[in-house]
C-alpha cells in the first residue's frame, strides 16, 4: 500500500476536526435525549391524568392503575405517579433546553407556582445542576421552618462603619524585596517600592498612572471597594466582580452582612429579591466594604449604593445602605 503522503500541519488539523465533531456529535445526541425524555415524560403523564380524570367515580382506581401500570410496564409507581404530577404541574410545558427530567421532578414539589417559575428560571439561566437545585430548594425549607420558629429580635439598626476607597494594608516577605499590598480576597500585589514609613497606604492618582502615600486610616477603613452586580442570587447573596485598584478584579459571591432574608420559594424570598433587583438596577456600580467571611467561606458585605451618581466617593459617602433598608423594609431579619 502507497504511503499517506500529507503536509505537517494537514493531519493533525484534520484529526483535531473529527475529534471535535465527534465531541459535539455526543453532546447534542446527549442533549436531545433528555429533552425527548422530558417531553416523553409529560405525554404519559398527561394520558395517565386524563384517564384517571375520566374515571374519577370509581373509588380506590388511581391506586389500582397505578400498580396496575407498573407491573405491565416494568416502571415503577413512584415514577408514574411523578410523571402524572409532572403534567399536572406544567399542563402547558414548554421545556427549556438546559432542564433535564431530574430538574422538573424537583421543581414539582415546590407548590407555590411563582416561586417554582423563578427557581426554574433560575436554574435554566444559570444552568444549574440537579444536586444545586435540589440544595437550594432544601435551604429554602430549612429557611423557611427556622423563620417560622419565634425567637427574641435583635435590634433593627446594623451598625455602620464605611471605610475608605483603595486604602490598604503592606507587608514584607521573604519571597520579595519590594512591599506586597494586601488587595482582600487573599490577593496580594508586589508594589515597586521596597521600603515605606506605614502600614497603611492609600494611592493616589497622577497624570499617567497613581502613587502609593502613606495614609492616616486605621485597619477599620480597609477592604472597601468598587464593585460591578453581576447576579442577583436572592434577597441577601450576589455575584459581583470587584475592582480591587492595581488593574485586579475579584469575581466574588457575596452575602450581605448582618441580616438573612427568606428563601427565595417563599413569599417573603420573592418580595426581598424583587426588591434588590429593582434597587439596584441600572446602577453603573456599587461600593462594598467587606467584613470577613461566613461558615461557608462567603465574604459579608455592606452595599452602598446610590442611583444617577457616577463618582465613587460620592456613592460611599451620601448612599443608600442596602442592607439597612432591607431590614427597614421588613424583608430581612437580624442574624
Amino acid at each position: 500500500m502507497a504511503e499517506l503522503i500529507v503536509s505537517d500541519n494537514a493531519y493533525p488539523r484534520l484529526l483535531k476536526h473529527i475529534k471535535q465533531e465527534i465531541a459535539e456529535g455526543l453532546d447534542r445526541a446527549r442533549k436531545a435525549y433528555d429533552q425527548e425524555k422530558v417531553i416523553s415524560y409529560w405525554k404519559i403523564g398527561q394520558s395517565i391524568s386524563k384517564h384517571l380524570l375520566e374515571n374519577k367515580y370509581r373509588a380506590d382506581y388511581g391506586r389500582q392503575l397505578y400498580a396496575k401500570l407498573s407491573r405491565d410496564l416494568d416502571i415503577g409507581e413512584r415514577l408514574l405517579y411523578q410523571m402524572s404530577q409532572f403534567y399536572n404541574t406544567y399542563p402547558d410545558l414548554k421545556p427549556s433546553q438546559n432542564l433535564k427530567w431530574s430538574h422538573y421532578r424537583l421543581l414539582t414539589s415546590v407548590k407555590d407556582e411563582e416561586q417554582r417559575n423563578i427557581l426554574e428560571s433560575k436554574a435554566s439561566d444559570d444552568s444549574w445542576s440537579k444536586r444545586a437545585l435540589e440544595t437550594f430548594i432544601k435551604d429554602d425549607k430549612e429557611k423557611s421552618v427556622t423563620a417560622s420558629k419565634p425567637k427574641p429580635q435583635p435590634p433593627k439598626k446594623l451598625s455602620l462603619f464605611k471605610g475608605r476607597l483603595y486604602t490598604y494594608g503592606t507587608f514584607k516577605d521573604a519571597c520579595s524585596a519590594n512591599l506586597l499590598i494586601d488587595c482582600g480576597f487573599n490577593i496580594y500585589y508586589e508594589s515597586d517600592i521596597a521600603k515605606i514609613s506605614a502600614k497603611l497606604v492609600e494611592t493616589v492618582k497622577t497624570k499617567n498612572s497613581y502613587k502609593l502615600v502613606k495614609s492616616d486610616a486605621t485597619t477599620k477603613h480597609l477592604y472597601t471597594y468598587k464593585a460591578y452586580v453581576r447576579k442577583i442570587i436572592d434577597g441577601d447573596t450576589l455575584w459581583v466582580n470587584v475592582d480591587c485598584g492595581f488593574k485586579i478584579w475579584s469575581y466574588q459571591k457575596l452575602r450581605l452582612r448582618g441580616i438573612d432574608t427568606p428563601g427565595i420559594s417563599t413569599q417573603k424570598g420573592i418580595e426581598a429579591y424583587k426588591f434588590v433587583c429593582r434597587e439596584l438596577k441600572g446602577l453603573p456600580f456599587v461600593i462594598l466594604k467587606s467584613h470577613g467571611r461566613d461558615k461557608y467561606d462567603r465574604y459579608l458585605m455592606d452595599i452602598f449604593y446610590l442611583k444617577g451618581e457616577k463618582e465613587p466617593s460620592a456613592v460611599l459617602e451620601r448612599g443608600g445602605f442596602l442592607n439597612q433598608r432591607l431590614l427597614d423594609k421588613g424583608l430581612a431579619e437580624r442574624e
